[in-house]
């Protein structure tokens, strides 16, 4: 039998005293950003990161903007744990598994 594979959706909200905004949850990923535009960030959950290529759009779509400091944070149980993943970093971009 095959077994089934979901990923839950979490909502999370994190502000800081630099004015950083993470908000995530429903069914789409949300973006982080910066009031100074000095942060920028893609977010999601996936069973795997690599389906539909979303890490790779992501860093893709980050590696086009102008942020000094970038990241992809993202759920999957394939990657249990909250840590950075420095073999799919890019560039500046640091890539991170989140496990709330």
């Amino acid at each position: 039998m095959k077994r089934k594979r979901t990923v839950r959706m979490v909502e999370l909200t994190i502000e800081t005293e630099d004015n950083v905004v993470v908000r995530g949850g429903g069914r789409r990923a949300t973006r982080m950003w910066c009031l100074d535009c000095l942060v920028g960030a893609e977010t999601f959950a996936a069973v795997d990161p690599a389906n539909n290529n979303k890490l790779k759009l992501d860093l893709s779509r980050l590696a086009a903007r102008s942020e000094r400091h970038r990241y992809v944070f993202f759920m999957s149980p394939c990657f249990p744990g909250s840590k950075r993943l420095p073999q799919f970093d890019q560039g500046d971009i640091q890539v991170w598994s989140i496990d709330l």
